[in-house]
């Protein structure tokens, strides 16, 4: 039996080791020149380059362009939400069921508030919470740069994309949360796994609609409990639902304490009709070679579509990805740190390669090639 999932699931391995229909290869892993990130939070009176390079590729800044960010910077007003730039982001909301996906297809157990959602000196927070409400035990939170269907407990609301890209590197600045059951992601989909994209209504037979065939880029999960080491993998369709996945061990080359949980660290892909490569801290660790792919019957094309891939950013509590554990309790006490039961994301930002062949898309409008992005 397969989960199924479509795009506006949170971004995971769907399907547990073990169940048909599912292959898992590797890619080739890159030999390592490690790059701690210290600091245990952001300051956030640093002042913001107006145009960095991304992470790694200081001595390449000619190369790329920055043409989406955001900063966590806050605001107040109509376009804000708990400091949340909405000119940015929606917050999904809900179990999924207004998709006909309880659990978001993944039997995960959080409903996703926006009140789960803020940014709090510098930084976005996603807070997970152990007070239920409505069918579910926990609440927590999911932001995306594509659209949705808000569920909104009175009806639903369609909301439209933010931001799309079609190849380039994005990455984050993330902490992650410390404990069994938790499950944070950063990923990004392809706009024509659903309706709520820049491309609008996907005609049946369409090589790139729906999930998987839209194709999907998971930059960073990491099962609660084993914050050691994350995964990082890419979903496609061939003839069914595949996907091709690596796990990498923080640990190398680090002291011996410190973990994604204690610090924050850059996760980042970068992807274009070549290959698709990961990053942490700035150093490329696993690569999948997107022309070996092809060469199986694999619609690699979706991965860089013009329509581009949209960012999420979610917290999720249990589920297959973490064996079905639930969070303890002793999570939730007064006195537990905040920090261990949150999701921390300093930065997030994308770019293009100058002279490449990469498509912007703002707020569902697909922005001319000589586009400049005013920062």
């Amino acid at each position: 039996m397969v989960v199924k999932r479509i795009a506006l699931g949170c971004a995971v391995l769907a399907i547990a080791i073990g169940f048909p229909g599912v292959s898992c290869t590797h890619g080739e892993k890159v030999g390592l020149g490690w790059m701690f990130d210290g600091g245990a939070m952001p300051d956030p009176g640093a002042p913001i380059e107006a145009n960095p390079a991304p992470r790694g590729w200081e001595d390449r800044r000619d190369q790329w362009e920055l043409v989406w960010r955001d900063e966590f910077t806050g605001g107040t007003g109509e376009n804000f939400h708990n400091g949340l730039d909405l000119g940015n982001w929606t917050i999904d909301t809900g179990t999924g069921a207004q998709y006909g996906l309880n659990g978001w297809g993944n039997y995960e157990l959080q409903y996703y508030s926006r009140d789960n959602v803020s940014v709090r000196d510098g930084m976005l927070v996603i807070e997970a919470n152990n007070v239920p409400f409505r069918t579910r035990d926990f609440t927590s939170g999911k932001i995306t740069s594509g659209g949705n269907l808000s569920s909104t407990g009175y009806g639903s609301v369609e909301t439209p994309e933010r931001f799309a890209l079609s190849e380039g590197f994005i990455e984050a600045r993330i902490r992650t949360p410390r404990g069994m059951g938790f499950w944070p992601a950063f990923w990004t989909l392809g706009t024509t796994s659903n309706r709520f994209g820049n491309a609008g209504y996907i005609p049946v037979g369409h090589p790139n609609r729906g999930w998987p065939r839209g194709g999907e880029i998971d930059i960073m999960e990491m099962r609660g409990g084993r914050e050691d080491r994350h995964t990082s993998a890419i979903h496609f369709w061939q003839g069914r639902h595949q996907y091709r996945h690596s796990n990498m061990d923080v640990r190398n080359g680090l002291p011996r304490d410190v973990d994604m949980s204690s610090h924050f660290h850059v996760y980042g892909v970068r992807w274009d009709a070549e290959a698709i490569t990961f990053y942490f801290n700035g150093v490329p660790w696993w690569v999948v070679d997107l022309h070996s792919l092809a060469a199986e019957g694999v619609n690699t094309a979706a991965f860089t579509a013009d329509t581009g891939q949209l960012i999420n950013i979610n917290l999720a509590l249990g589920g297959w990805f973490v064996d079905m554990a639930a969070p303890p309790a002793s999570l939730f006490a007064p006195d537990a740190p905040w920090e261990n039961r949150s999701l921390m994301v300093d930065w997030v930002r994308a770019y293009r390669r100058v002279g490449g062949n990469s498509v912007v898309h703002i707020r569902g409008e697909r922005m001319p090639s000589d586009w400049t992005p005013n920062f």
